[in-house]
């Protein structure tokens, strides 16, 4: 079973006239029986008619109805649809009539119009359902949302109620829609794409059929402007032509004409030259045909003698004559010039208009060719190979961008962590650096803090008494001890003649010393890197004295101190960390940035502020 929705129409004629009629034609052959529900005849060109007449009144019904007429008029009353069976199955007119009143009843149509079209054109049974939508007791308009997924549930349930599920994929689509999923319908939606994409094609060439007919036209009409412009440029060149060809003429005319008008200035004066002058003029223009003075020669003659001026009178007019007929003439040549200009230009017009006639002919029969090409493609189905060969390539280039960005996004976010992960190295590395730090002054701290017994603490106090009483006048206030003093007095055999003792460093009042190796002198020790140990109560410096016995005891109690292991960890490692010191010194200076405390002044400085001391007095306000 295959439910299948049209789309919704204007036009119960229309539909009618399709329904209930052979295919572009009036007969009825294809008609296997009709069926009415809900009208008061079994006619179907009667009952469409009926159907047409209650959209129409829809306002009329609702206002019986409900005693007011709400709402806007439908505009698509009619809705239609088909039952199709499988070809194997084989319905009676019964069991295809209760199948299309029960589809009526899961849409909600039960109580509308309707007209069932069984047709035999197909080789399975199927059935037409042409429905209004307008009710006919209360006018209100039908709505047939979801109209597609409910006739599919109906389908589905009657082919299960008929034991044979002849459609699997649309079983798994409901089961799905009950389980929450969005399901549409690929192929039919694939369908819906290639439609659009083949209308889009249809008015693609159309567009580009306008477009060759309007740049066609555009082509011609530049062709007979510059067949015009042709013209006029070939006219206005003749028109110079004679001109230049004339001029000399109009040159010797107005020259003799001169002459003539100075040789009658002269003989104005006599009577007997003007009589002469006028004779002798006469005959030379009767000999030439030119129509002069038409009085008789006496007469003539008599008028001249009596009036001085006729005969400049006459000469004007016979000049003015002689410049006009020449005008006349080259008037004449203009015009035989224009005459063949304008022949030419009239047969090349026409030879343009039969190209022009020929061409849009040409350009119709492709035009043609093209559209009956598309219809063989749409109807041996290249066109839609054409649509499904497009939208992989789409796809594919959608891929091949999607793999770019993501192979650029995964590069950059590399990047980003492998600086970051050198940043994170970076600041372990001085993290380390600044523990080692920490380390270092700590077992620098704790460095030859060993305690001398108390036996021997009063015994060494007294020692150091003596010889602070033989060093008085000496400057203790140096914090650094001459360390080639200090070599000298362990270095000194005990048979040596007593010499000065070297400085002595009393930090302290309880005179705290540090014990100072033999051997600590002779290494090279970066004495501004590594600060002097610190001293205690407890420990004491034993002074060097030239003294055998006290040398003695110093030495012994050096070399009971040299076993511990804190001594041994600084005077052992101190060269050693004489580099890493030197490389640790930017960690030193940020380590003493970030301990160091701002005084007053520093603070002012940085703020712009300054304050009283002892006082909260603002001076900046």
């Amino acid at each position: 079973m295959i439910p299948t929705i049209t789309k919704k129409g204007t036009s119960f004629k229309g539909a009618a006239l399709y329904y209930l009629h052979d295919k572009k034609a009036l007969t009825n052959e294809r008609i296997d029986f009709t069926q009415t529900q809900n009208l008061a005849t079994d006619n179907p060109e009667m009952a469409w008619k009926m159907m047409a007449y209650t959209a129409m009144h829809q306002s009329e019904i609702k206002q019986a109805a409900r005693g007011v007429a709400k709402g806007r008029k439908l505009t698509q009353p009619v809705y239609a649809y088909s039952l199709a069976w499988h070809p194997s199955q084989e319905p009676t007119k019964g069991q295809m009539i209760e199948a299309g009143l029960k589809t009526l009843k899961v849409l909600g149509l039960c109580e509308h119009e309707a007209i069932l079209v069984a047709h035999n054109d197909a080789d399975h049974k199927h059935i037409h359902l042409m429905v209004n939508r307008v009710h006919p007791e209360t006018g209100v308009a039908a709505k047939v949302s979801n109209d597609r997924l409910k006739l599919s549930k109906w389908a589905e349930d009657y082919e299960r109620d008929h034991g044979q599920i002849f459609c699997d994929q649309r079983v798994a689509n409901n089961e799905r829609r009950r389980n929450g999923e969005y399901v549409k319908d690929r192929e039919a939606q694939s369908k819906a794409e290639f439609y659009r994409w083949q209308r889009e094609q249809t008015n693609q060439a159309f567009a580009q059929r306008q477009k060759d007919i309007s740049v066609l036209g555009d082509v011609h009409k530049q062709q007979r402007q510059e067949l015009l412009n042709n013209k006029e440029k070939l006219i206005k060149e003749q028109i110079a032509r004679l001109k230049e060809l004339n001029r000399p003429k109009w040159a010797s005319i107005y020259k003799r004409q001169n002459q003539e008008d100075r040789k009658l200035e002269e003989i104005q004066s006599s009577a007997l030259s003007r009589m002469a002058y006028y004779i002798k003029n006469r005959n030379q223009e009767r000999k030439q045909g030119i129509a002069g003075d038409k009085q008789g020669i006496l007469s003539g003659t008599f008028g001249v003698l009596i009036d001085r001026n006729k005969l400049t009178k006459g000469q004007i007019d016979k000049h003015e004559q002689e410049r006009k007929a020449f005008a006349e003439k080259i008037a004449g040549q203009s015009r035989q010039a224009l005459k063949q200009n304008n022949n030419e230009y009239y047969r090349r017009l026409e030879i343009l208009k039969a190209n022009t006639i020929k061409e849009q002919q040409l350009m119709k029969a492709r035009h043609s060719q093209e559209s009956q090409r598309r219809a063989k493609d749409i109807a041996s189905g290249k066109s839609e190979e054409e649509f499904n060969r497009l939208k992989n390539e789409q796809l594919d280039l959608k891929d091949n961008f999607r793999h770019k960005v993501t192979g650029f996004i995964k590069k950059k976010y590399n990047d980003f962590r492998y600086v970051n992960d050198n940043r994170i190295k970076k600041t372990k590395g001085l993290e380390k650096d600044v523990g080692i730090k920490e380390e270092f002054n700590r077992e620098k701290k704790g460095r030859a803090e060993c305690v001398v017994p108390e036996e021997k603490q009063e015994a060494q106090l007294k020692a150091n008494q003596s010889v602070a009483s033989k060093t008085q006048g000496l400057d203790y206030t140096s914090n650094k001890m001459d360390k080639s003093e200090v070599a000298a007095g362990f270095n000194q055999k005990t048979n040596e003649k007593e010499k000065k003792p070297s400085q002595q460093k009393i930090t302290t009042p309880e005179m705290k010393h540090v014990l100072k190796p033999p051997g600590v002198v002779q290494q090279t020790v970066n004495t501004q890197s590594v600060s002097p140990p610190l001293r205690d109560k407890n420990v004491v410096d034993i002074k060097k004295t030239k003294s055998p016995e006290k040398d003695t005891g110093v030495k012994e109690e050096f070399n009971k101190q040299r076993e511990s292991r804190t001594f041994r960890f600084v005077n052992d490692n101190s060269i050693k960390k004489k580099d890493t010191l030197e490389k640790d010194s930017d960690v030193k200076k940020e380590f003493n940035k970030n301990r160091f405390t701002p005084n007053r002044q520093q603070k002012e400085k940085k703020t712009g502020r300054f304050t009283n001391k002892g006082k909260d007095i603002d001076r900046g306000i």
